[in-house]
């Protein structure tokens, strides 16, 4: 499509393999000489799941000062559709439908992530899946034992330790405990929480389950003590001095998520705004006539990010007296738990472009200073 919304061709369909990108680059190229020589030609797709990767890095990889290659969000392209009153959804009319918002709105290339970058996202990503698989198998676990085994606090504690994991795994009932007793002391104590069901009317769960889950969380937690090795691993093979490291509260596996998802840079975000905004770390307003106001973290950002910095105020309260102040600061004036943990994520955000954009180091003399 020229500058006039004009096709220069027919759709053609490629296949999504190596041939495939070979072809449209070549015919990229034939139909741009319709214009003229040296036309700059923009080729956009959208972002959708891993399918646009091969093709991204083609392009990327046989660079051309014509060429410009631009990965395009898929919520964007359709809003933009909607806007144009299209409702259908087609191959040849998202084409055409990208095509235009290359036209509306043009800008650079899209920024392309270093094969290290992408291989501390592939970790860190995955590995928070791990930790949330973790998390809904400990709360069902907790559910289960909380049901049929209430008071099992007193002799398990708060926390699920690995021993009492495997402990159940490997005893469903107290005849199991009668036919093989416990050989290690530190299980025998767990077997007064077989005593606990009799206090509940009912059926105990099933023994499968509390097993498997019990099995799955010592494997999750085995995967991702492996996974946090590896990421520490290479934090100190490629950056052992990083900058966000002289941050309290920053550890090695919140600085890695952080490089996984913008770089060692922020040069793309020309104003704390923006790098706030590509995170989510930001309240919408709800208000409709005499309804009250009431704010609310948006659903939209990195994801990946966002919790990353939620979960470093945790630590960042705990090593930093200047974000612990603020923090208790913001208690004071009334502000809720996850109101006040939020506004903390988001001064530890700017916080971290500051150090990034200016490249010096943590100091407690400017960050008292700025920390208010």
């Amino acid at each position: 499509m020229d500058q006039d919304e004009k096709a220069l061709t027919s759709i053609h369909c490629y296949p999504n393999l190596p041939e495939g990108f070979r072809l449209l680059r070549q015919d990229a190229l034939t139909f741009s000489r319709l214009l003229g020589k040296k036309v700059p030609i923009v080729i956009g797709f959208e972002s959708t799941g891993n399918y646009h990767k091969n093709l991204e890095a083609f392009l990327k990889e046989r660079k051309s000062k014509r060429i410009t290659v631009r990965t395009l969000n898929p919520y964007q392209v359709k809003g933009f559709r909607k806007a144009h009153f299209t409702l259908s959804s087609t191959d040849r009319i998202n084409a055409k439908v990208i095509a235009k918002f290359l036209k509306v709105f043009p800008s650079s290339s899209s920024f392309s992530p270093s094969p290290l970058q992408l291989r501390f996202r592939s970790l860190t990503r995955f590995r928070r899946t791990l930790v949330e698989e973790r998390t809904r198998c400990i709360n069902r676990l907790r559910k289960n034992l909380r049901l049929f085994y209430p008071g099992y606090r007193k002799v398990v504690g708060r926390n699920l330790p690995t021993c009492f994991l495997r402990f159940i795994s490997s005893y469903t009932s107290l005849e199991d405990v009668r036919k093989a007793p416990p050989k290690e002391s530190s299980w025998r104590r767990y077997t007064s929480v077989f005593f606990l069901c009799s206090k509940r009317k009912g059926h105990p769960p099933s023994q499968e389950e509390v097993k498997w889950v019990a099995e799955r969380i010592i494997e999750l937690r085995k995967q991702i003590k492996i996974l946090e090795e590896e990421i520490e691993k290479l934090i100190d093979t490629f950056y052992p001095d990083h900058i966000l490291l002289s941050i309290p509260g920053i550890g090695k596996i919140t600085c890695a998520t952080i490089l996984a998802e913008i770089g060692d840079s922020v040069d793309r975000f020309p104003t704390p705004k923006n790098f706030i905004g590509y995170i989510g770390l930001y309240p919408v307003v709800f208000q409709s006539g005499k309804n009250k106001v009431f704010f609310k973290m948006t659903w939209k950002g990195n994801k990946y990010l966002k919790m990353a910095f939620l979960l470093a105020t945790a630590s960042t309260r705990r090593n930093n007296p200047h974000m612990r102040n603020f923090y208790n600061r913001l208690r004071a004036r009334g502000k809720s738990k996850k109101a006040a943990g939020g506004a903390l994520a988001r001064k530890l955000a700017t916080l971290v472009y500051a150090i990034l954009r200016s490249g010096k180091r943590w100091d407690e003399g400017i960050a008292s200073e700025s920390i208010k």
